[in-house]
């Protein structure tokens, strides 16, 4: 009973402390609903990437955070969402397809989407459905970049894919060409990139490139575990930064120590130099847009997609990316039998 108290009590003065007027490093909403800096966030979907500013009305840290549904990792140098609902019951491919977002061969499918509903990201479409927020996600814009081609070659590239293949052997995205009919088919090695669109740029989380933001192994008190998982207000110790000052403690950090840093600490850079450098032949991209079943502002197909599906350039063909099963649309987050004409 006495240990009960105590730790009852305990929590008590961490969420007292985690909602004073006096953050350790100020990051607040200060009721706006806008932070003053992208240390912290005051959305709703902070509860999902467990970066709440400590008096945002969405961050409750009395709720048990190992209860929380959602794994989020970085894609792409954004944070997604690459799990289910735990009471999510739709098939389970769908399942599947969203834990193992790293198929090559399907870059449509593989690419991240980020919903206009919530503003949520997600590892790809998949993981929107189990979700449940998937009626407004948008897949990102994907980029294909081929450094090694010739830039003598004369290119349409209205016209690009349908010399794009896929080099089983090697494991990778190509150009096909031949220079002259008297020439053998040559391969040049393309990279496929899924990026953020312009209009998600202030939506999206991105990955800091240093960030401590669990306890040491060895750390025995859950209550303050439970803290440093809660929320964000990002302290530092030298180089290092830790997610709020409950990580820094769990750490065995000397708070004596601590400072607030620059408030928003060293971010990844979203597109690698060297990419940007080699990017000099041909680059082409794609702003697929899932709702309209089509590929805006490109004419790479003069096929029809019906309601629900939208035009592969990758396979040539129209396809459902959600049920993957002829026949089937999607409803209510369940692939069930549709009717094949238009709505």
């Amino acid at each position: 009973m006495a240990y009960k108290l105590w730790k009852a009590a305990l929590l008590v003065i961490l969420i007292n402390e985690a909602l004073s007027e006096e953050s350790f490093c100020d990051n607040k909403c200060f009721g706006e609903g806008v932070v003053t800096s992208r240390s912290c966030y005051c959305d709703k979907a902070c509860t999902i990437y467990k970066d709440c500013c400590s008096d945002s009305k969405h961050f409750d840290p009395s709720k048990d955070s190992d209860s929380s549904s959602s794994s989020v990792v970085c894609k792409r140098n954004t944070l997604v969402v690459n799990s289910c609902l735990p009471e999510w019951k739709g098939p389970d491919f769908i399942i599947k397809s969203c834990q193992e977002s790293h198929n090559e061969v399907d870059p449509v499918g593989n690419s991240p989407v980020t919903s206009e509903t919530t503003g949520i990201s997600y590892s790809n479409y998949y993981c929107a459905i189990c979700n449940g927020d998937s009626e407004e996600a948008i897949v990102w814009t994907i980029k294909v970049s081929c450094p090694l081609l010739n830039p003598s070659i004369d290119l349409d590239k209205e016209e690009a894919f349908k010399y794009i293949f896929y080099n089983i052997p090697t494991k990778e995205w190509g150009y096909v060409s031949r220079e002259n009919s008297t020439q053998k088919l040559s391969f040049h090695a393309c990279a496929v990139i899924s990026e953020v669109p312009e209009k998600f740029s202030s939506k999206v989380r991105k990955c800091s490139s240093v960030e401590v933001r669990s306890c040491s192994p060895n750390w025995k008190i859950n209550l303050v575990e439970r803290m440093c998982d809660a929320y964000s207000d990002p302290v530092f110790h030298n180089v290092t930064k830790y997610k709020n000052l409950y990580c820094a403690i769990c750490n065995n950090v000397d708070q004596s120590l601590l400072n607030c840093g620059d408030g928003i600490g060293p971010r990844m850079k979203e597109v690698p130099e060297s990419e940007e450098k080699n990017n000099l032949s041909f680059s082409l991209l794609l702003d697929i847009n899932f709702s309209e079943g089509n590929i805006v502002g490109r004419r790479l197909s003069v096929m029809n997609c019906l309601p629900g599906e939208i035009f592969d350039p990758f396979a040539r063909r129209c396809r459902n990316i959600v049920c993957a099963i002829p026949g089937y649309i999607l409803q209510n987050g369940l692939c069930i039998a549709g009717s094949a004409s238009p709505i």
